[in-house]
């Protein structure tokens, strides 16, 4: 190992080719000094020279009496070779230049590390190169320079690594010293102390906001100095070309406010619901119908028109809104006789069904929510006893996993499984029927506790009476509102699991589950009439009122 001392002169360097560099002294690993021969491959042995220590494995150099060291043959690493430093280089280095006499076909890479300890788990850099004789070139791609007291690393890669011949000879390693990068000092403030602070470490700025605080429009600004600033989330990094300083900009957040269109009918409170804070919910209310024999079951980001399938619905109670925006309720009217009704959920397209504890796959041409154990996707609530079929375009994994239909008490309806590991919509096998009103769940039936199951849609089908949503119901003249006395006698009363009303004899009547399958029907006796029912909301239609009763025990 030795130093190369060539005295130069600056002012000419800068003449003849430009020079940006100061004068120094590079660092050459020369292997043409290496005393003795190390002639196992495989054997990892240190070299030595004042302050400096390098370590080589599966390298040797030859007899001893060449000036190159070999880098190759059948090696402990797999197919690699490598030098590296024990120790730190103190030098600012702007270009490593390997000189290589001679290497054959089946070296294929060359690697130049860079790190700030001896381990090289986590390299500041890594430099490829296509591996070529004569001088190859490393140069710093994220910096100007490295700077002094990095660790280096060169690693030679192969095809073969089961024959003992196959080699790249190096003569030397040359580390060219460069001028370090002027340090500049950064310093950051805040347009608002009472939304937030700053901290500096070097070259990146932390920001601490408070509560229901964001960013301005901009985010930073520079109020002295030159420099790029470059903003992650919290973390803002500096790349100065001088001393700066930087403000960042917070501001409040914004409390959303969100309109209510109950289509006609009557709101329990205020049309318009203002958050309290950023992170609070507003709560949606239920609107009392305009219409006999129109109910309502939900409320929609956009208005519906007369429709005959059941749109994507947001419950009455706690809701999160991200913008301002205006919901619409939306009711819903029974039709006689029966029909198919669809439910479906597709990816991102989830209102009313509920997601829970999913992961997200697949990239960007063909995502799904990942299924693992404690995932879980839930359908809006129906007749249960109604299933026609059930379908769901899914991903498995070498049929490691399957998707389990069942209701929440995880009576089991069937399953849902992928012969091959694409994305493509498979028809579910029924177990068994299940009945009630209720909701579906989805969730990954594993052998192997690693796999899940992606899911990108969901499709449900059911018989029930047919149905119609509207936002705007076209009422019955003379109809009045849901939930007035039927012909002026009192509004019914609920007595136990029981229903109780008054009523002239000879009016018709049924109960519906709020899907709209009917549980009973008959004629109305004159005065007080008694239904018993099961648990549950369901739907009294007597003449041609409508009323919603909910039996809770």
């Amino acid at each position: 190992m030795k130093r190369s001392y060539a005295v130069k002169t600056c002012l000419l360097m800068m003449l003849l080719c430009g020079c940006r560099w100061v004068c120094a002294d590079d660092y050459v690993l020369d292997f043409s000094t290496k005393a003795g021969a190390c002639g196992i491959y495989t054997k990892d042995w240190s070299w030595v020279d004042g302050d400096m220590e390098w370590l080589l494995s599966g390298a040797q150099n030859g007899n001893g009496k060449e000036s190159i060291v070999r880098f190759g043959g059948k090696s402990n690493a797999k197919g690699v070779s490598y030098v590296k430093s024990v120790t730190p280089l103190p030098l600012v280095v702007r270009e490593v230049v390997l000189n290589v006499q001679e290497l054959v076909d089946e070296i294929k890479t060359f690697k130049l590390y860079v790190a700030s300890d001896d381990s090289f788990e986590n390299p500041i850099e890594v430099v490829n190169r296509t591996p070529v004789s004569g001088l190859v070139s490393f140069v710093p791609e994220k910096e100007e320079v490295w700077l002094a007291g990095m660790y280096y690393k060169l690693e030679v890669g192969w095809n073969n690594n089961t024959t003992t011949n196959k080699a790249a000879q190096i003569a030397s390693l040359t580390f060219k010293e460069g001028v370090p990068p002027p340090v500049y000092t950064v310093m950051a403030t805040v347009n608002d102390e009472s939304l937030g602070s700053v901290s500096v470490q070097g070259k990146v700025i932390t920001v601490a906001p408070e509560a229901c605080v964001t960013y301005g429009e901009p985010a930073w600004e520079l109020l002295e100095g030159e420099g790029v600033v470059t903003q992650n989330g919290n973390v803002f990094v500096v790349a100065p070309k001088s001393d700066c300083q930087v403000r960042i900009n917070l501001m409040p957040m914004d409390v959303y406010k969100v309109i209510l269109e109950a289509g006609g009918g009557r709101l329990p409170g205020e049309t318009e619901l203002t958050q309290v804070d950023c992170t609070a919910p507003v709560v949606l209310p239920e609107p009392l119908s305009p219409c006999a024999q129109w109910t309502f079951v939900g409320w929609s980001d956009t208005p519906v028109d007369e429709i005959n399938v059941m749109p994507q619905l947001i419950p009455a109670g706690e809701y999160q809104p991200t913008a301002h925006t205006t919901l619409y309720a939306v009711y819903q009217k029974v039709q006689g006789g029966e029909s198919v009704q669809t439910l479906k959920m597709d990816l991102d397209a989830t209102i009313g069904w509920e997601v829970q504890g999913v992961g997200r796959g697949g990239g960007d041409t063909a995502p799904y929510y990942i299924l693992h154990e404690g995932a879980a996707i839930f359908s809006p609530p129906f007749d249960l006893s109604g299933i026609i079929d059930i379908s769901a375009r899914v991903r498995t994994y070498n049929n490691h996993s399957t998707l389990l239909v069942t209701d929440e008490a995880d009576n089991e309806w069937g399953r849902v499984t992928a012969w091959e590991n694409i994305l493509f919509t498979e028809v579910g096998v029924k177990t068994q029927d299940l009945v009630g009103t209720g909701r579906l769940k989805f969730t990954s039936e594993t052998v192997t506790a690693t796999r899940g199951v992606g899911v990108s849609a969901i499709t449900v089908r059911y018989a029930s009476v047919p149905l119609v949503y509207a936002s705007q119901p076209n009422c019955e003249p003379g109809s009045g509102t849901g939930g007035q006395s039927l012909k002026e006698q009192p509004v019914l009363y609920v007595e136990g699991r029981a229903v109780c009303f008054e009523a002239v004899g000879g009016q018709a009547f049924a109960v519906y589950t709020l899907s709209g399958n009917r549980f009973c029907a008959g004629l109305t006796g004159s005065g007080m009439n008694r239904i018993e029912l099961p648990v549950g909301v369901h739907l009294l239609s007597v003449g041609e009122k409508v009323f919603k009763v909910v039996i809770a025990y």
